[in-house]
């Protein structure tokens, strides 16, 4: 019998206990750009899952902010707040659903998937992103 090894499966943190960015592939995007990312936790997940409704959050800015907090370039903030908020849908979109997938251990396609079913309509303006990936 294999025993779960927590070493293993746990977020990454540095000697200040803060979640090392994850270098990802956001795999939604057509030409797959990479991005250094840190995952959402358990309560932060929750309390984004609250604001959804009918697949779309409630609170326009929230992903915003999370893309802020938890979005990297080589160390720093991927954008500042009200640049973000000025991303294309697709591309907001395509680093929510990376930054999703990381912190809850499902597949990008799954999450868009899932994003796709609850809005119903493309999140990420690319009605052949399923289609190649499917």
């Amino acid at each position: 019998m294999a025993y779960l090894d927590v070493s293993k499966i746990v977020f990454q943190r540095d000697e200040k206990n803060n979640l090392i960015p994850v270098e990802v592939e956001l795999e939604t995007l057509k030409d797959k750009p990479q991005l250094k990312i840190t995952p959402m936790l358990k309560g932060e997940i929750q309390a984004l899952s609250s604001q959804i409704k009918d697949g779309v959050t409630t609170d326009k800015d929230a992903d915003a902010e999370a893309i802020s907090k938890h979005a990297f370039n080589e160390g720093e903030t991927l954008l500042p707040l009200d640049k973000i908020k000025d991303l294309p849908l697709t591309t907001s979109n395509a680093i929510m659903i990376a930054i999703l997938s990381l912190s809850t251990g499902k597949t990008q396609k799954d999450i868009a998937i899932a994003m796709e079913k609850k809005s119903g309509m493309s999140v990420l303006g690319d009605e052949n992103f399923l289609s190649r990936n499917g």
